[in-house]
């Protein structure tokens, strides 16, 4: 009983991260299509990692450490890592917003891992992963903010990487 228990819950675990990629790639969709009118808190995050973006791209130092400490919102990290994806893929609404889905992919990865390993590795660790899993595609918070040109997912993936 406890073989099949196991492989029910695998079935389980394969099945949610089955289903959290599902939500990626319609969060990632809906990001690219840009289909979300962009609004001005985001307009400020979104001006602060073009800021960065710009000083790279001109190998101007001085203006880049202007651009992370003069920022409106603090730690600078959300910047810092919208800029590349400004440098490599050019700046629009759905690449200013990509990095959150991102971050929300990792925060669910980070924490079901963070999961299981709290537990080791048992069935029971495969239901509490699971459940952390399910837990994070279906709060409607954190969706919310998985596509908008925000910090709040980047805090909650780092957070989950520190478990």
């Amino acid at each position: 009983m406890l073989v099949s228990n196991a492989r029910a819950f695998r079935l389980l675990w394969i099945g949610s991260w089955l289903l959290a990629i599902a939500l990626i790639a319609w969060l990632g969709q809906l990001v690219l299509g840009e289909t979300i009118p962009f609004d001005t808190d985001e307009a400020d995050h979104a001006l602060a990692a073009w800021d960065v973006a710009v000083a790279l791209s001109r190998f101007d130092i001085p203006l880049f450490v202007r651009s992370v400490v003069n920022q409106a919102f603090y730690p600078p990290l959300h910047s810092l890592l919208v800029a590349p994806f400004y440098l490599i893929f050019g700046a629009s609404y759905g690449i200013s917003r990509f990095p959150s889905v991102l971050c929300f992919a990792g925060a669910l990865i980070f924490l079901a891992l963070a999961t299981r390993r709290l537990l080791g590795n048992s069935p029971t660790a495969l239901l509490g992963a699971t459940t952390a899993l399910a837990l994070g595609f279906t709060s409607l918070e954190a969706i919310e903010n998985s596509v908008l040109c925000m910090l709040e997912l980047l805090g909650i993936m780092l957070f989950g990487w520190m478990l």
